[in-house]
C-alpha cells in the first residue's frame, strides 16, 4: 500500500500523513489528502532558502610572495647618512668658492676667515660623524663577512655528511630553510656596507661631472695663487699656509679611488690595443669607430 501525502495547511508542502509536518512543525490534523495520482509523482526536493557568495576566483596575476625575500642589487641606504654626505659637499664647494672670491675680486682678510671658519668647523664636525661611520660599518662588514664564510662552511660540510650517508637527509631539510634565510639576511647586509663603504672612500663620486671638474678647476687655481696674494699683501703668511694644506686635501677628494684608477687603466690598455689592430687592419675602421666610442663612454662614465 502506497504511503498517503497530505498538504500541511501551514507551510503547504506535501507531507506524509503524520501527526505533524517534517518541514515546519505544525499539526497536520484536517490537512488536504492529496490524489494518488499526484502522490505517484515524484516530489521535489526542498532546498533551503540559503544565499550563496560566489567563489573568489584568484587573479591570474596575483604573485606569491617567497618566503625568502630576493636579495636588492642596490640596497637602500640610511637618508641621515646621504644627507650627511651632502652636506659635506656643500661646505666643501663654499669653501672652494669662497677661496676663488678672495683671489679674484678680492675680501677682507677678516671677513674671509669669519666665513672660512664657519664652513671649516662644519667640514671638520661632518668629517668626523662619517670617519666614524666608516669605522663601525668596517667593523661590521669583517664580522658579518666572518660569519656568512663560517655558516656557508657549515651548510656545506653538513651537506657531504648527507650525501655519505653518515646523517639523515631530514637533518639537512630542517637546517636549510633556516640557514638559507639567514644567509640571504647576512648577503644583504654585507651588499650594504660595501655600498656604505664605497660612497665614504669616494665622496665626490655620485656628483656631475661637470660640477666636479669645476671644482677641481677652482682648487688648482687657487693654490697656484697663493704665493702671489701674499706678496700682493692680501692675505697673512699664515692664512696662505693654511689654505694651502685644505686645498692639497681637497684636490684628494676629486681623486678616483684606487679600483677606479686600475679600471680606467685598463680601459685606456685597451683602446691602445685596439688603435693597433686597426693599423695592422685586423679591423675595419667602421668596426674600429665603434669599439673605441664604447670604451671612451666607460671612461667617461668613470
Amino acid at each position: 500500500m502506497a504511503e498517503e501525502f497530505i498538504n500541511c495547511r501551514n507551510c503547504g508542502r506535501a507531507v506524509p500523513k503524520t501527526m505533524y509536518c517534517i518541514y515546519c512543525g505544525s499539526g497536520l490534523q484536517g490537512g488536504e489528502l492529496l490524489r494518488p495520482e499526484a502522490q505517484e509523482q515524484p516530489t521535489e526536493a526542498i532546498i533551503p532558502d540559503f544565499k550563496f557568495e560566489p567563489l573568489r576566483q584568484t587573479p591570474v596575476s596575483l604573485k606569491v610572495e617567497s618566503p625568502f625575500p630576493l636579495i636588492r642589487t642596490e640596497p637602500e641606504l640610511d637618508k641621515g647618512f646621504l644627507d650627511q654626505i651632502e652636506e659635506l659637499r656643500k661646505h666643501w664647494a663654499w669653501q672652494l668658492k669662497l677661496v676663488d672670491m678672495i683671489t679674484e675680486i678680492g675680501v677682507s682678510e677678516e671677513v674671509f676667515t669669519k666665513i672660512y671658519n664657519e664652513y671649516s668647523t662644519e667640514v671638520e664636525r661632518l668629517g668626523n660623524i662619517l670617519e666614524e661611520r666608516r669605522a663601525a660599518s668596517s667593523e661590521e662588514y669583517a664580522r658579518k663577512k666572518a660569519e656568512l664564510s663560517e655558516m656557508e662552511t657549515a651548510h656545506e660540510e653538513l651537506s657531504v655528511r648527507v650525501a655519505v650517508g653518515q646523517l639523515p637527509s631530514r637533518a639537512l631539510q630542517r637546517r636549510t630553510p633556516i640557514s638559507k634565510e639567514r644567509m640571504d639576511g647576512l648577503t644583504r647586509d654585507i651588499k650594504r656596507l660595501e655600498t656604505t663603504l664605497s660612497k665614504l672612500d669616494d665622496l665626490m663620486g655620485d656628483i656631475y661631472p661637470e660640477d666636479k671638474r669645476n671644482l677641481e678647476d677652482i682648487a688648482r687655481k687657487s693654490l697656484r695663487s697663493l704665493d702671489g696674494l701674499v706678496v700682493e699683501g692680501k692675505i697673512s703668511r699664515e692664512l696662505s699656509e693654511r689654505l694651502r694644506e685644505d686645498l692639497t686635501s681637497a684636490l684628494a677628494l676629486f681623486r678616483a679611488p684606487e679600483e677606479k684608477r686600475e679600471t680606467e687603466s685598463a680601459l685606456r690598455d685597451e683602446l691602445e690595443t685596439l688603435e693597433v689592430r686597426y693599423k695592422v687592419g685586423e679591423i675595419t675602421l667602421e668596426e674600429f669607430e665603434s669599439l673605441k666610442t664604447a670604451i671612451l663612454d666607460k671612461i667617461n662614465r668613470l
